[in-house]
């Protein structure tokens, strides 16, 4: 069996997002976010005019992946009308002492959490790198704003177990934009089928 942390792993994001090193100080990680959003205004006017807002938001969503230890993120924009709909995807190792029971898990996800906003629908399903227990819930992001408006946050999470091993990958995908949620989370599963897991 794999010892913990003993793995490879990947996932493809669509074209045109960016990829920031969570490696990298805090300024390179900013540096990476301008020159992409940069590029992506060269071919949207929309883009263009609010791109110094979305690095501010795109720089706070790599923060908080590099606070929480992840091992990969990326953040893409899309333009819907005269709207800019944020998405982004991180990868976390989860390690364990025992190769984990999913049933068991997906029972425990399905405790009811106090920032969700309905409920959560947790399922197991079969990915191409093999099980995982998907996890698709609104929830609140955290305090309220400024103006004292809560923020939401409607995420997609695949939990995969390594192959032969006792760890997990956590691929979380996550926008603000709810309002286009039935579009985001078809292409945040698409992603998830894109996920390759490999003992070393």
């Amino acid at each position: 069996m794999a010892e913990p942390g003993d793995w490879n792993w990947g996932v493809t994001v669509p074209d045109g997002w960016i990829t920031v090193d969570v490696s990298l100080p805090a300024a390179d990680r900013r540096g990476t976010l301008v020159a992409g959003v940069g590029a992506l205004g060269a071919g949207s006017p929309l883009l263009a005019a609010a791109a110094a807002r979305l690095v501010d938001v795109a720089s706070e969503v790599v923060a908080h992946a590099v606070e929480n230890e992840a091992l990969f993120v990326a953040v893409g924009f899309e333009v819907l009308g005269v709207d800019i709909v944020t998405m982004a995807v991180a990868g976390y190792g989860l390690f364990g002492r025992y190769p984990p029971d999913l049933a068991r898990f997906a029972d425990i996800l399905r405790e009811p959490h106090d920032r969700d906003l309905d409920g959560r629908d947790v399922d197991l399903v079969d990915l191409p790198v093999g099980p995982a227990v998907r996890v698709h819930a609104i929830s609140e992001s955290g305090p309220p704003d400024e103006y004292g408006k809560l923020v939401y946050v409607e995420g997609v999470d695949h939990f995969i177990p390594v192959p032969g091993g006792s760890d997990m990958l956590l691929v979380s995908c996550t926008t603000p934009s709810i309002a286009v949620g039935d579009m985001v989370t078809e292409l945040f599963d698409e992603i998830a089928t894109t996920v390759k897991v490999e003992p070393i």
